[in-house]
């Protein structure tokens, strides 16, 4: 059993390696095994044929199962190489597959970072260096930063002037610095910079100024100021609060909104410690400029508060253009500094009162215009309509005196010559003859009882009264202006310019559009409607050209001009008063101007306020033919 176990583990070799020494060995291994068994058999030394034939037989049945058992081994150790070989193949192909992978989203990465660099390099330059610069920049609060309010011309209604600014830092704020600021009158402006304290004045103080300089390091710089000293149309752009920078009256609110829109900055450069750094200078920048154009002329609204603050009164002025509407000129006295509203705060004056626009008062003979317009478009009187005046006109038991007529009155008057004479009596019974209702009817239409602008808020209305109250004796009063009836100045030019405009309405307008960066953008209006008739308009016309010419507004120096005066009765803190009118156009042909003077407590209107129109009619003419301003491009086109 030895023997053939030794045989089943020699006989593993590759086919033909040392074969031969193999079988010789296995022979002799065979026949000593034999020789030992004979021998424990007694069969000696002698061989039995066919025991030799077995045992070659046994020798080349292992010699054939050790062939077969090689080439098995050989055949499995090659396919065992070949599936190495395929393996590695496909860990090859694996690995360059995953190389080219990364190499591109290594070169799409590169190609990214490239585009990203070119475009901070070529597109966002200037966007991430002013971010870059702001993070060491001080911005300025205080400094006017709003959208600029225009005239027609684009002459500008504000930061029309500069002012010195001084910025001091907080810790050099001691009583000397106080007192040096004091000296040279400057103002304190609100800041929310915590390093520095904000002040300003109009005028540069070279010695004051130098020693804040070079004790206080002090900063100053020339800035655009919001409003001027004398600042014009202060009543109609209104004012901003100087905590918060907010719009708190007039177009300053009714625009704030857009006003406020302005992108501009006004920073100083600063270092680590947000302290400016000297020699670097103050800048601004202004990305968006969003602006508002009126209706106003710059050069009349002046004349017209000169005009005002020359006469010392209290009281307004109105220009419109006749045919368009548009405001001119809106002028009221008294009047305030926009850059000191404290100052007036407890004030117990009407310096912060638009009164054309927010003043209720009688109007007096004015009124007469819309008497007379009722007549003719009722037909209860025409022009030579004739009347009786003995002085004065009883109605229920009340006495009303004729103002003009004396004490024995005109006499018989016409309805032309009862208008230029502006004689109470005919107009009394052209109130009975006409009736309370078509005179109040007329007054509705001519805008005695609406707001006369769009888009403008503060702005009153009139009162017209009930026509239950205009019976008996009440009718008395309507037909002359007086008793319930109240308008405000902007509602008697509003009934000017119908009648100046052959009848037709157009509603006054105080701001033409708004405008950014160069580009007008309209406001559109209302159509244009008949009011009046033409024929009634144009009588009218003729009886207000009488009245500068031959009655009571005769003493406008030979004026090209029509209109009405107006003295009306009114009761002020206990005390009777009267108030002056005269509203009216010129020329006298083919009306361009339209202007409406009321004076507070000044008497006579031939006597207060006859005479300003005549002024103010002499800086509109002086302006006509000024040479107009280049127009602005609208978003529409035109």
């Amino acid at each position: 059993m030895m023997g053939r176990k030794k045989r089943k583990t020699t006989c593993v070799e590759a086919p033909g390696e040392k074969s031969d020494s193999r079988d010789e060995y296995v022979q002799d291994e065979y026949v000593q095994d034999e020789h030992v068994r004979d021998e424990k058999e007694g069969v000696g030394n002698e061989r039995i044929p066919g025991g030799i034939v077995q045992a070659k037989a046994d020798r080349e049945e292992v010699q054939e199962s050790g062939s077969r058992a090689g080439i098995g081994a050989a055949e499995t150790e090659a396919e065992a190489e070949n599936g190495s070989e395929e393996t590695a193949e496909q860990c090859f192909r694996l690995q360059r597959r995953r190389l080219r992978f990364f190499s591109v989203c290594a070169t799409l990465l590169l190609i990214g970072l490239a585009g990203k660099l070119a475009l901070i390099q070529l597109v966002d330059q200037e966007r991430y260096a002013e971010v870059a610069a702001r993070q060491q920049q001080i911005v300025l609060e205080g400094i006017d930063k709003r959208g600029t309010i225009y005239d027609r011309n684009m002459q500008p209604l504000t930061g029309t002037k500069e002012e010195y600014v001084y910025l001091i830092k907080k810790d050099k704020m001691d009583p000397e610095t106080k007192k040096l600021l004091a000296k040279i009158d400057a103002r304190k402006l609100s800041s929310n910079n915590d390093r520095y304290e904000l002040y300003c004045c109009a005028d540069y103080h070279g010695e004051e100024s130098e020693t804040l300089q070079r004790e206080k390091e002090a900063f100053i710089i020339r800035a655009p100021q919001r409003y001027s000293e004398d600042q014009t149309a202060v009543h109609v752009i209104g004012y901003v609060n100087g905590l918060d920078g907010e719009g708190v009256s007039g177009l300053e609110k009714d625009f704030d909104s857009w006003l406020s829109q302005r992108d501009k900055l006004v920073y100083a450069v600063a270092d680590g410690a947000n302290y400016i750094i000297p020699g670097l200078g103050i800048q601004n920048s202004t990305d968006r400029d969003c602006g508002l154009v009126t209706t106003l002329d710059a050069d009349i609204q002046r004349a017209a508060e000169k005009i005002l603050k020359e006469e010392k009164v209290k009281g307004t002025v109105v220009v419109a253009e006749a045919r368009s509407g548009e405001i001119l000129a809106c002028a009221s006295e008294p009047s305030f500094n926009p850059n000191e509203v404290k100052h007036y705060l407890n004030s117990t004056g009407s310096e912060f009162l638009n009164l054309a626009a927010q003043g209720l008062y009688a109007p007096g003979s004015v009124y007469k215009i819309a008497v007379a317009a009722a007549a003719l478009e009722s037909g209860s009187a025409d022009e030579n309509t004739v009347f009786e005046c003995k002085g004065y006109e009883e109605i229920n038991g009340i006495r009303i005196k004729c103002s003009t007529g004396g004490k024995t009155g005109h006499g018989s008057i016409t309805l032309r010559q009862a208008f230029e004479k502006s004689c109470n009596c005919a107009f009394i019974q052209l109130g009975e003859r006409t009736g309370a209702q078509a005179i109040l009817e007329t007054s509705e239409k001519l805008g005695l009882s609406d707001k006369t602008l769009t888009g403008v808020s503060g702005e009153k209305t009139g009162n017209l009264p009930l026509e239950s109250e205009v019976q008996g004796a009440g009718i008395g009063n309507l037909s002359i202006g007086q008793g319930k009836l109240l308008v405000t100045p902007l509602e008697i030019c509003k009934m000017t310019q119908i009648v100046a405009n052959d009848g037709r309405s157009a509603d006054l307008k105080l701001v033409r559009g708004t405008v950014e960066n160069g580009v007008l953008t309209p406001f559109s209006g209302k159509a244009e409607e008949q009011i009046l008739s033409a024929e009634t308009a144009r009588t009218l016309q003729s009886f207000m050209v009488d009245t500068v010419a031959k009655g009571t507004a005769n003493n406008l120096s030979g004026l090209s001009a029509g209109g009405k005066t107006g003295s009306a009765e009114a009761t002020e803190d206990g005390k009777e008063v009267v108030h002056g009118w005269f509203t009216g156009f010129l020329p006298a042909e083919h009306p361009e101007y339209v202007v409406t003077v009321f004076i507070d407590q000044g008497g006579s209107g031939r006597a207060s306020a006859v005479p300003v129109f005549g002024k103010v009619a002499e800086a509109i003419n002086e302006t006509a033919g000024r040479a107009p301003q280049q127009a602005l491009s609208s978003s529409d086109g035109r």
